[in-house]
Parts: C-alpha cells; sequence; structure tokens
C-alpha cells in the first residue's frame, strides 16, 4: 500500500506557492517554528540576525494565521491573566523583567491544558546571563500573557538544543547540551518528563534519566508527536556542530509516551538522507487509512554549495519505512531560500524566503543577507507539500 501511495504522490504531487503578507518575521537563523492544531495558526520565535556576527539571540515572536497567511507580531506582557492553567503555580515577574527572554534555541511546544493553547519554552542560551538555563516558560495563546512556571521536585539541568513534546498534560524533554561552544557542546543523553495536575502544578516526574546504551541522538535532535496513541519519532542530531551527516535506521528512535520505553529504528527500510546538514519532521496523514512523518532534509544540489530541501515519508510500525519524493528539482527551480518546514493540521509547509538562493556563494554567504541599501530578508514565501 505504502509504495502505491508515495509512487502516487512522486507523479502528482506539485509544490504550491504560498505568499504571506502582513508583518512577516525576520529571516533569522536558529528560529524556532511551533504549530497550534486546534487554531491551525503557526508560531516563530526567536533567532539570531543574519548579520550578527555576536550570535546574540532575539526575541522576536510572531504569528501566521494560515487561513489568510498573513502575519502579524504578537505582543506579549506579564500582566496577571483572567485564566490560566496554573496561576497559582507562576513566578512573579519584577517591572523590569517584562520583556519575554531572548533565549537561543530553547525547546519549544504547543499544547492545550483547560481548552486552552499554550506555548511552551524550555531552556536555551539566555542572552541576560550568557549562559543556558533550566527555565520553563509558558505563554498562554489566547491573551499573549508569559510567566516563568514553577516546577516542583528541583531542577533538571540547564540547556539549549534540546526537543520537547507536549501530550495530553506532560512534557517529554529529549537530550541537548549545556554550552554553547561548539568545542565542547556538552551533549546530554537524558531525557525529563513533567506532568502537570489541577491541584498541584507541574512536577518534574522524571530527571535526566538517561537514555538506554543503544539510544544515541545527540543534541539538535528532532522530535514530533506521530500518532494519537502518543508514540513520539525522534531522530539524531549532532555530536559535534560542524559536519553533516547521514541518516540511517540506527538515528532513528520511537519513543512511547504511555509505558516511557524507547524502540529502536533497526530495520527500517527505504533511502535515507544522506550529508544532511540539517532536518526537520513533523506528522502528516498520508490516506484515510496511513499515517506518518514528512522528513525535510537540506542535502547540497547536485554540484553546488546550496543547500536545497528534499522530502521523504516516514511511515512506522509495522511498515517502517522511508520513501523519497524526489522533490528538490521543483524546489530548486522556485528559486527561494527556504529554511524551516512545519506541519499542522495534516498539512506541510516548507518556509522560506522570496530573497532567493545563489548556488556560486553558498549557504553560510547566502545568510549574511543582502546589500545595505537592500531590504533584509524575512519569512514571506510558504511552499505547501499536498500530501495525502
Amino acid at each position: 500500500m505504502l509504495k502505491e501511495i508515495t509512487s502516487d504522490m512522486s507523479s502528482q504531487l506539485k509544490p504550491i506557492e504560498r505568499f504571506l503578507t502582513g508583518n512577516c518575521p525576520p529571516f533569522n537563523d536558529w528560529e524556532s517554528f511551533a504549530a497550534d492544531e486546534h487554531t491551525h495558526r503557526v508560531y516563530v520565535y526567536g533567532g539570531v540576525r543574519p548579520r550578527d556576527k555576536s550570535l546574540s539571540p532575539t526575541r522576536d515572536f510572531h504569528c501566521l494565521c494560515l487561513k489568510t497567511f498573513e502575519w502579524f507580531e504578537v505582543k506579549v506582557s506579564v500582566s496577571k491573566p483572567l485564566y490560566s492553567h496554573s496561576s497559582r503555580y507562576l513566578t512573579s515577574i519584577s517591572s523590569d523583567q517584562q520583556l519575554l527572554p531572548a533565549l537561543g534555541e530553547p525547546a519549544v511546544a504547543i499544547m492545550t491544558l483547560n481548552s486552552r493553547s499554550y506555548m511552551f519554552l524550555f531552556g536555551g542560551f539566555d542572552s541576560s546571563s550568557r549562559a543556558t538555563t533550566n527555565r520553563l516558560i509558558s505563554i498562554d495563546l489566547e491573551t499573549y500573557i508569559w510567566q516563568y512556571v514553577d516546577v516542583s521536585d528541583s531542577c533538571i539541568l540547564p540547556r539549549m538544543s534540546a526537543a520537547m513534546v507536549g501530550v495530553n498534560d506532560e512534557l517529554f524533554i529529549f537530550g541537548g547540551r549545556q554550552l554553547y561552544h561548539d568545542e565542547l557542546p556538552g551533549i546530554l543523553p537524558s531525557f525529563s518528563i513533567a506532568t502537570f495536575q489541577q491541584d498541584k502544578g507541574w512536577t518534574w516526574v522524571v530527571k535526566d534519566q538517561v537514555y538506554p546504551s543503544n539510544v544515541r541522538l545527540g543534541h539538535g535532535l528532532k522530535a514530533s508527536l506521530i500518532d494519537s496513541r502518543g508514540t513520539v519519532l525522534l531522530s539524531r542530531g549532532w555530536f559535534d556542530n560542524t559536519k553533516a551527516f547521514d541518516l540511517s535506521p540506527e538515528g532513528i528512535v520511537l519513543f512511547d509516551t504511555r509505558s516511557r520505553k524507547f524502540y529502536s529504528g533497526y530495520g527500517t527500510l527505504g533511502e535515507f538522507p544522506k550529508e544532511m546538514a540539517w532536518h526537520l519532521h513533523g506528522p502528516v496523514k498520508f490516506s484515510s487509512t496511513v499515517s506518518g512523518t514528512c522528513f525535510a532534509a537540506w542535502i547540497p544540489y547536485r554540484n553546488t554549495k546550496t543547500l536545497i530541501p528534499e522530502i521523504w515519508l516516514y511511515v512506522p510500525p509495522p511498515i517502517k519505512q522511508f520513501y523519497c519524493l524526489g522533490l528538490r528539482d521543483a524546489l530548486w527551480e522556485m528559486g527561494y531560500d527556504m529554511q524551516s518546514l512545519i506541519t499542522v493540521g495534516g498539512r506541510a509547509f516548507i518556509m522560506g524566503s522570496q530573497k532567493g538562493h545563489d548556488d556560486d556563494i553558498g549557504y553560510e554567504s547566502a545568510m549574511i543577507g543582502e546589500t545595505e541599501k537592500q531590504p533584509q530578508p524575512c519569512w514571506d514565501v510558504a511552499v505547501e507539500l499536498l500530501i495525502g
């Protein structure tokens, strides 16, 4: 069945351009995208300005409405909310700390509590303290009020470049690194779980528990919830910050949030991405009976240094297979600088800028930005992949 579905997709799937309007966010590096499945809105937080040699994280915060494809800048506050998932367990913030913190590579997840959507940020490199943090931030996506959240039973280690998924009333945090330095990242091969209870607030129920010996995921790993049973797909990141890498079955791990057990991707079939500079994935539905993951990997385009995404589909057990859709040529011909992937409501979008790619200068030079007389690039185009 999978072969029939994917073969049909490869022959008929044509990426569709969606031009984004409104207050488009800056085309930052290392930004954090998150999707709200209930409102079909996409949020992008933080990142580093392409020209900033100091690599200082920003506090940029924007929202994209997929009904209108219009961006607006989110103005957050720390005023006391009328309603809160845990107002009794929030840390008060002084008047000089009312801006949303500028964090580099925090773990991000959106989940629903008491019928309201919240965006959570955990950890990251705090630009004010110049160190990684272990604080949890909650943003009410209806009122746009943010707070530090107190989590009882002590804390877990500070980190950045971790992955986080929200399932029911729990946040699952995987991996990360303790240090900002490329040479000695301080990789954390562990996971933690925070649970919310109406009468007790948030509690760490698992703290820095080491992975099983056969699980090696590095930092900058990716995580996405792929079914209604609470299965999380984990894909490996880096063990250093300098090299592209090939994905293999050993770099794919499934985590069962109910049993809290890891399952190796050994035995997964298909063509795996090679020479990946980075990758992203999210859940999609291939047909009325088959669901899985849309997997985008940024790899050099043919004989150039330019990184263009290629799209794979991953179907979990019992099928356990990767399948390449072969869309890179079509994406290359569009000429956009596409740098991220977001999935929401079964839809998949490659996010980017209309400023274009250049096969002579490569990724690092392309990200420096335009000349001083030209406007800076922004997230102003989305290429929709009609999967399923």
